[in-house]
């Protein structure tokens, strides 16, 4: 059915990670496989590796993959894949400190407006109001205490 090259062409990442699970589930002994069908897992993950720079960050499964790679007689996939992988880290750690460095928002003093001294119309009107109040109270409280008698 091709399956192989589907995925791979599809997505290589993910055909790594499915015979990833794979291995790991025979390494738990979670699945029982023929030693030619791991075989043939360990030299197609090693393929993918090597061709399209896939990793993983599990130790235990990187420490069977060699295990198994030795005993099947395939060290010298084994050793062109990480070699492969090694030069692709290179290379993308060469880009990475041959580009500009990337600037990010920088802040700036922003001058603060100074409070005008002036008063608007809006505040003259409103003290004016307030002022008006007083006085009219004043006023009442004047003659309501001269119309009292002592």
């Amino acid at each position: 059915m091709d399956m192989r090259e589907f995925f791979e062409n599809a997505n290589p990442t993910n055909l790594a990670q499915m015979i990833e699970r794979m291995l790991e589930a025979e390494r738990k002994d979670y699945w029982e496989t023929d030693q030619e069908t791991l075989k043939q897992l360990v030299e197609t993950y090693l393929e993918i590796k090597r061709d399209h720079n896939v990793f993983s960050e599990n130790e235990k499964f990187l420490e069977n993959l060699e295990q198994q790679a030795q005993g099947f007689g395939l060290a010298p996939l084994l050793e062109s894949a990480n070699a492969a992988l090694e030069q692709e880290f290179a290379e993308q750690a060469a880009a990475t400190a041959a580009n500009e460095q990337v600037e990010g928002q920088k802040l700036e003093e922003v001058e603060q407006p100074t409070q005008n001294q002036e008063w608007d119309v809006q505040t003259m009107l409103f003290a004016s109001i307030v002022l008006f109040a007083f006085l009219i109270g004043g006023l009442q409280q004047y003659r309501s205490a001269r119309m009292l008698p002592v």
